[in-house]
């Protein structure tokens, strides 16, 4: 995710004429990591843009004001979500190679299977205020 900066514009014209743009980038890679058929390099790839992508918006947190703390707080939960299920992926992972007990993988696989159902939940809640997020991030 790249913003293509003119300098020659003020920071509220260049937000106006680029976030909509990372906006709906953000929200069409999820509903991709949110389909049944991805990997978990998929779900990965997604957790690292939605760090990106709340740290630039913490980047202009002045120019939007404290009604950005709301949104902030929902794309936390959704990396909370992509966190613990990436965990699990990486626990599952290191047990293997280790030839870890088979007990202990097993059951890292169920956690990783429920965080995975937890997060595609909350995806369709959040994916619903995708125009929401576009129109505000256009408006600062």
């Amino acid at each position: 995710m790249k913003l293509a900066w003119k300098d020659d514009h003020t920071v509220k014209k260049n937000l106006q004429a680029e976030m909509p743009h990372l906006t709906k980038a953000f929200f069409q890679a999820g509903r991709k990591a949110a389909e049944k058929k991805r990997s978990w390099k998929q779900l990965h790839k997604f957790r690292l843009a939605a760090k990106e992508f709340r740290y630039t918006l913490e980047l202009f947190r002045p120019v939007y004001g404290k009604e950005l703390e709301e949104r902030l707080d929902s794309l936390r939960k959704l990396q909370r979500y992509l966190g613990e299920m990436n965990d699990c992926v990486a626990g599952v992972r290191l047990l293997k190679q280790m030839d870890g007990p088979v007990k202990a993988i097993k059951r890292l696989k169920r956690q990783r299977d429920s965080r995975l159902a937890s997060f595609q939940r909350y995806w369709g809640k959040f994916e619903a205020e995708e125009d929401s997020w576009v129109k505000y991030l256009a408006a600062p």
